[in-house]
């Protein structure tokens, strides 16, 4: 089943599975953390600062940098998403201007 609708069937359900909403939790999270990261590389690579990349989150600028900064391999901040995986398992259909890269 798609992320979304798995979602959505959740949404319906009058009795969810704990365990089956944190696995979808977990997904959403996963992706909306890999968008954010990206976001902040092409705000840098516009000249964007720090400053702006925390404002538009709404935090601080060191918060900002803290969590989105580059980190050399084998240090980086949370997992690593694979965007492709989410795309064919149908994560993008409700939101199509946040789809795959």
């Amino acid at each position: 089943m798609a992320t979304w609708d798995a979602w959505d069937a959740l949404l319906a359900d009058d009795d969810p599975d704990p365990l089956e909403v944190l696995r979808l939790a977990g997904t959403y999270r996963r992706y909306l953390q890999a968008v954010e990261r990206q976001a902040a590389v092409a705000a840098r690579a516009a000249g964007h600062s720090w400053e702006d990349i925390g404002q538009a989150l709404g935090v601080r600028r060191q918060a900002a940098w803290q969590r989105l900064r580059d980190r050399p391999p084998g240090r980086r901040a949370g997992p690593i998403v694979d965007l492709a995986e989410l795309a064919r398992a149908g994560a993008w259909p409700h939101y199509p201007s946040v789809g795959p890269p």
